[in-house]
């Protein structure tokens, strides 16, 4: 009987010991991905108000330096070299207050298509104006904290930032809604607007990064926080983003604005 009693404890310990390991397993999976989710909303929101259309059905239609801002200096981002910033060519082993971080153009371009699928391509050749696209600032890099200026090292292929001082003038606050899951379709919402700070320490508060909607004004850096929370639900517009669920990773498929503030259609009246 006591035999039996210990084999029955033994088995209730051994039960216990395999549903904790699963339970752990599920919370560390879980967490994984939602680490996922958060890094793909972090580089989304390197970009998405700097687009220069409304709607992006194929992400690969993109400009060139969007996807590579994407991407740039993110965490997942395994550097290629440290280039020393005082002449920006000598390599260091390390990472330090005096150097940078440089990318190969492959180490980018599999980077970008781990977030936008196998299928999207970056020019990086020279175009006839001897300029690099890729490395052309459309806005795309305001909202990138780790670009300041890209360049090319031509003889070894880095791309890299320099160290300069980022422009303060404007910032953009971004506010996520709850993802809306169905099965391996993810769908993400934001609403998002920009300040520009005066000099008088006031702010404009902008819908879009032309300063064509003007959301409103706050006169001073005082609670800005809490008077941009008052203004997006009022005056922000919504962004949509699609997303695919890829094993434990997610694949960024189509972008929209819906805007029932400032696009509706003017009706005239004789």
């Amino acid at each position: 009987m006591l035999k039996n009693k210990k084999v029955l404890i033994g088995i209730i310990s051994l039960v216990s010991i395999i549903v904790l390991i699963l339970i752990v397993l599920l919370i560390i999976n879980a967490n994984k991905k939602k680490d996922k989710l958060a890094e793909m909303k972090q580089s989304i929101e390197n970009i998405f108000f700097y687009l220069p259309k409304n709607k992006y059905d194929n992400l690969n239609d993109i400009p060139d330096y969007c996807k590579v801002s994407l991407v740039f200096g993110q965490d997942y981002m395994k550097a290629d070299a440290y280039l020393n910033d005082d002449d920006y060519i000598t390599e260091e082993k390390k990472k330090n207050d005096h150097n940078v971080i440089a990318y190969k153009k492959d180490t980018i371009l599999n980077n970008v298509k781990s977030l936008l699928g196998n299928d999207v391509s970056i020019n990086f050749d020279i175009d006839s104006d001897m300029d690099y696209p890729f490395l052309v600032e459309n806005g795309c890099g305001y909202n990138n904290k780790n670009i300041t200026t890209l360049s090319y090292n031509e003889d070894k292929e880095y791309i890299y930032s320099l160290k300069e001082d980022k422009d303060e003038t404007y910032k953009l606050y971004v506010k996520w809604a709850d993802e809306s899951i169905d099965g391996d379709d993810v769908t993400l919402q934001a609403k998002a607007l920009l300040t520009k700070k005066n000099e008088d320490g006031s702010y404009n508060v902008y819908a879009d990064y032309t300063g064509k909607y003007l959301a409103g004004t706050v006169s001073s850096d005082k609670n800005i926080k809490d008077e941009i929370n008052k203004l997006f639900d009022l005056k922000s517009r919504v962004y949509i983003f699609k997303l695919k669920k890829n094993k434990d990773a997610y694949t960024w498929v189509s972008y929209e604005i819906s805007d029932g503030i400032y696009d509706v259609e003017r009706v005239e009246f004789n």
